[in-house]
């Protein structure tokens, strides 16, 4: 069936695919509507694409192609749903608090709703964007991952000094 909707697909790709469709056998398939739905927020700024949509339910579907986690959601999940759910609202002023997440490759499909602190992640995101759009280079995090980071030399170049400097003779 996956070489009738992509006839050269490579033998990897076709054995994921194989194995998500197993995975996915004895689940639930959620009910939808409409595919592909372009949503966007003027006032944020962002826009992205929904996978499913159900007209009769008025639920809303991610489809991703990782396996789900042991609980919930993954964190980049989370903050996408924000996201989503912010740009549902613009789009089609239907507040809702949450949308179900598929994670294909193991078979799951979880309902998540976003707290205040993905709301929040999403925001900073979302200004730390803006900033590197305006030519800001973006501050260290408290954690960074210097020694893999390809902006190390930038970095250090802009490291903060203390102000003993000052007073050294």
């Amino acid at each position: 069936m996956i070489i009738l909707i992509q006839p050269d697909i490579s033998p990897d790709a076709r054995s994921f695919l194989s194995s998500c469709i197993c995975a996915m056998t004895h689940t639930p398939i959620r009910p939808w509507t409409e595919t592909d739905i372009t949503v966007k927020s003027d006032k944020v700024g962002i826009y992205g694409l929904l996978d499913k949509y159900d007209a009769l339910s008025g639920e809303y579907t991610l489809t991703r192609c990782t396996t789900a986690p042991k609980n919930g959601c993954w964190p980049d999940d989370a903050i996408r749903t924000a996201a989503l759910l912010i740009c549902i609202e613009e789009t089609s002023a239907k507040r809702l608090k949450g949308m179900y997440i598929e994670y294909i490759p193991s078979g799951i499909i979880r309902y998540y709703e976003p707290t205040p602190k993905d709301r929040r992640r999403l925001i900073q995101i979302i200004r730390q964007i803006q900033d590197v759009d305006r030519g800001l280079f973006p501050s260290k995090p408290l954690h960074p991952p210097c020694d893999s980071c390809k902006y190390y030399e930038k970095c250090e170049k802009n490291k903060p000094k203390t102000l003993s400097f000052l007073f050294k003779k």
